[in-house]
């Protein structure tokens, strides 16, 4: 799977989330077993709100909440509150988002981990 978006995220601090201010547009290609390439773009809407990464205080000294993955992270917010991909997928685009970003090989990989072992419980929470 290869993921292409924006290094940067317009965003606003509302005093409890963070608001998009400008879409981010996330191009998603990913070729089957069978050589078949699909490609699909998301559009997180202006207005989306989020808290960024959804770290726990106690681990953010090891992943901290901001950093490179913010664009990619708010891709994956709104892909868990609208379950418009199954929840495997939302973590491979992210997974994949975060390496076009530049976020270090462990770093991404302590993340992803985290949401395929943690994000059920907040998977099209709303």
């Amino acid at each position: 799977m290869k993921v292409s978006l924006a290094k940067t995220a317009d965003l606003r601090w509302t005093g409890e989330t963070w608001e998009l201010l400008a879409p981010i547009v996330c191009s998603v290609s990913q070729i089957s077993a069978s050589n078949d390439a699909t490609k699909w773009d998301i559009t997180v809407p202006d207005g989306f709100r989020t808290d960024l990464a959804s770290i726990p205080r106690a681990f953010r000294s090891i992943t901290p909440q901001i950093g490179h993955h913010i664009p990619i992270a708010i891709v994956h917010d709104y892909l868990y509150r609208t379950a418009s991909e199954q929840r495997a997928t939302a973590d491979a685009i992210f997974l994949a988002g975060m390496e076009h970003l530049g976020v270090y090989w462990l770093r991404r990989q302590t993340m992803y981990r985290a949401v395929r072992a943690f994000g059920g419980l907040s998977y099209n929470k709303g």
